[in-house]
């Protein structure tokens, strides 16, 4: 079908010719137009004055008597009718009505809604934005949508978009709802912070200008692979009386241009792809900045703003010459197929016409072909001559229609390519809108800054001046006010401070007694320790070695044990400490004491030479009582005589002496010899060692205490030279025994104190 343009002039003669014949028309049309108000009040206005000028006759001929008039029930209705028309109006083109509407009386909203879906949405909403979708066709480029080889014989009208017309007016009352401020408190929530979209504007403006100028250089050299291709096309279309040979190799060379225009086609649609992506990138990062608050302040946002012009202004630029280009292909294209299909035709008929021809026969003169044949190849040619004469008024008409319908064609094509111009002039103009717009928000703001800076200084004057009198009032009833108040006070401060002090002074008695108990506490816990060093010492199987000592006989000095014991108690507080001090004797402190072990190896000699000299008294007798005391000492065996030779003895035999052993309750008691004496103490020092023999690391307790002290008594029990020999093990042993007693002591004390400075801190 073929749709013209409507226009009004015809519209207007049309329906004057036919309301001045007295006919009722009714015109029904197709026309694209994205106003269809605009559109029915233009032809309404069109209709109004013929069909005013109809109907004049008639109501002149027809006249009825007047009635009599209702002016205020006509009045009223014209009222009513006409608000009803404006309520209507306001609800369908303002969103702003229609939320104060909701706001005043909520239950409207339903009805809102209801009234939506019936009428298909409201005049002031915008049509929703379709994302793009992706190119299918075979070009890459977004220019090139369809094949430029591809022929049309119907030849369509192209609707041209018209620019939509903004209402400022409308705008300007739309104020801003509750949910349209939430939004944008959401929006500036998860802003993206100015730094960050300043760096992206950098980065974005120079990605966006290296990309745009390669998609530039391509596109230039897919224009001049397409000029190449358009000047082979004609050429190879022009040789019409060449060679086939030559016109192979120009078809050729025609071929080889066509991909080379490919490739270039290609290369060209990705390189525009990518500055396109890259420019609506810097788009964005220039909506958010503008979206922000600070964008005023921002040097790189009327840079960005030109840069995005000038770009996209260029990058159009290039693509309108491409699709300049293109078109023209195209209808090179299209008379190229019209030919190819023309020669194919005539090809045809020429080859039914030579079907039944014998090549093999030839004629007298040499002709393949007969005189019969070349008769009727004659009368096929005028019966052919008169069918062309008659088809040729066909096809002039034809060709006549077509014409129109190319010349409306390229029309359609022109016209496109001046609304692309267009467009792009009306983005560059609005890029300089921008700019300019931008240049006046800062002046603007410059001159609101200067204007509050002076709004300020005065009323900062006037304030100053009213808050000076105010001042001088309030100082005269808060110094009136503050003497009253100070008088309570003073006598509620006294009362309470009379209070507080005494409560002060109790805190401060227990504070001090609790920190006297801490420092007792501390003072015992360091005596406690420094006794429990000397302890350990002691009963160490390896102490503390002297100069000229065996390491694991002597404890060495202990003069640093002892000093330190002594400095814990020397506060004055344990008087009961240093009086156990006092009983050590300072050569224990000096030189030490011979330990557990130590004394029990020792003792292993002195029973030796003790045995060897028992018989001997104390007035030291001859070498033959020493030859004979050594005699006895070798014969007498221990353990052969307590348990094979005991029966052999008349006399009873002297029994081995422990702690508990108690000779004179006895009524017969045996006399203490010194070998009893010797076997005795050696059993007691032997018996201790025996309980710790699996410990490495000995540490003396009451058991082997005991032992030691039951050995020192029956060895002091000892005479004669045998008492000299045991004198010095005894007197170590004596001070071992002390040390060791005056440690435990220590300790004893240490813990008790301890302990009942514990419980008083509870």
């Amino acid at each position: 079908m073929l749709r013209t343009p409507f226009r009004l002039a015809k519209f207007r003669q049309l329906s004057a010719s036919m309301n001045g014949s007295g006919m009722l028309a009714r015109l029904v049309f197709e026309i694209d137009c994205h106003h269809p108000a605009a559109l029915r009040r233009d032809v309404y206005l069109a209709y109004l004055p013929s069909a005013a000028m109809s109907t004049r006759p008639e109501s002149q001929s027809t006249q009825l008597p007047p009635r009599k008039p209702r002016r205020l029930l006509r009045k009223f209705l014209l009222a009513l009718i006409g608000s009803s028309a404006v309520v209507a109006g306001l609800l369908y083109t303002s969103k702003y009505f229609r939320d104060l509407v909701v706001s005043e009386y909520p239950p409207s909203k339903p009805v809102f809604s209801r009234i939506e879906s019936l009428i298909g949405g409201w005049y002031d909403e915008q049509p929703t934005k379709t994302p793009p979708k992706p190119i299918t066709g075979d070009s890459v480029l977004p220019f090139l949508t369809e094949k430029p080889d591809a022929p049309t014989d119907d030849v369509r009208e192209t609707p041209i978009a018209e620019p939509a017309e903004e209402s400022h007016v409308e705008q300007l009352k739309n104020v801003p709802t509750v949910d349209d401020f939430v939004q944008m408190t959401h929006e500036r929530a998860h802003a993206v912070p100015a730094e960050r979209i300043t760096t992206d504007i950098a980065k974005g403006i120079s990605d966006a200008t290296s990309s745009v100028q390669a998609a530039i250089m391509s596109l230039e050299s897919l224009s001049s692979a397409t000029r190449n291709h358009i000047e082979g096309l004609r050429e190879a279309m022009r040789a019409g009386d060449d060679s086939s040979r030559s016109k192979e190799k120009k078809w050729e060379h025609v071929s080889r241009l066509a991909a080379l225009k490919d490739k270039a086609e290609t290369r060209a649609g990705e390189a525009v792809q990518e500055a396109t992506q890259y420019l609506d990138a810097l788009r964005e990062s220039l909506h958010q900045l503008e979206q922000s608050e600070s964008f005023l302040d921002s040097d790189l946002f009327p840079q960005g703003i030109r840069s995005l012009g000038k770009l996209r202004y260029d990058l159009d630029g290039s693509i309108l010459e491409v699709r300049k280009l293109q078109n023209e292909l195209s209808m090179l294209m299209r008379y190229r197929d019209l030919a190819s299909k023309t020669h194919e035709t005539l090809l045809k008929d020429l080859t039914s016409i030579h079907e039944n021809t014998d090549l093999d026969r030839a004629s007298k003169d040499g002709s393949s072909l007969s005189i019969g044949e070349l008769n009727s190849l004659i009368v096929v040619a005028h019966n052919q001559i008169g069918k062309l004469k008659a088809i040729l008024a066909e096809v002039e008409e034809k060709e006549k229609v077509r014409l129109i319908s190319a010349l409306e064609s390229q029309r359609r094509v022109d016209e496109q390519l001046i609304a692309d111009y267009l467009k792009r002039e009306l983005e560059q103009e609005r890029n300089e809108f921008r700019l300019q717009r931008f240049n006046w928000e800062l002046e603007l703001r410059e001159a609101i800054e200067q204007e509050l800076r002076k709004t300020r200084a005065q009323y900062s004057d006037h304030l100053s001046k009213m808050l000076r009198l105010k001042q001088d009032e309030m100082e005269h009833q808060f110094t009136f006010r503050l003497r009253e108040a100070l008088a309570q006070e003073k006598v509620a401060f006294t009362a309470a401070l009379s209070g507080w002090t005494k409560r002060m002074e109790a805190i401060e008695d227990v504070v001090d007694g609790r920190a006297e108990l801490d420092r007792i506490a501390k003072e015992t816990q360091a005596l406690w320790i420094a006794c429990e060093a000397l302890a350990c010492n002691l009963s160490s199987s390896v102490p503390t070695v002297g100069t000229g000592l065996s390491g694991s006989a002597t404890t060495g000095p202990l003069s640093d044990y002892v000093e330190a014991i002594r400095e814990a108690a020397s506060t004055g507080s344990h008087p009961f400490a240093l009086a156990i001090l006092e009983q050590i004797p300072q050569e224990v402190s000096k030189q030490g004491v011979w330990i557990e072990r130590g004394l029990k190896e020792r003792f292993e000699k002195v029973y030796r030479v003790c045995r060897r000299v028992a018989l001997v008294d104390e007035t030291s007798g001859s070498l033959y009582t020493y030859m004979l005391s050594w005699l006895q000492s070798a014969l007498t065996l221990d353990v052969f005589t307590n348990k094979y030779l005991r029966t052999w003895f008349k006399s009873p035999s002297i029994p081995q002496l422990t702690g508990e052993s108690e000779l004179a309750d006895k009524p017969n008691p045996p006399e203490l010899d010194t070998f009893s004496l010797l076997r005795s103490a050696k059993a007691a020092l032997t018996t201790a060692k025996e309980q710790n023999i699996n410990d490495d690391e000995q540490i003396g307790g009451d058991d082997s205490d005991d032992g030691i002290e039951l050995a020192v008594r029956l060895l002091g029990q000892l005479r004669g030279q045998a008492r000299v020999v045991a004198s010095d093990w005894l007197d170590d042993a004596r001070r071992y025994l002390e040390t060791k007693q005056a440690v435990h002591a220590l300790l004893a004390y240490a813990a008790a104190r301890g302990m009942s400075t514990y419980e008083k801190r509870l």
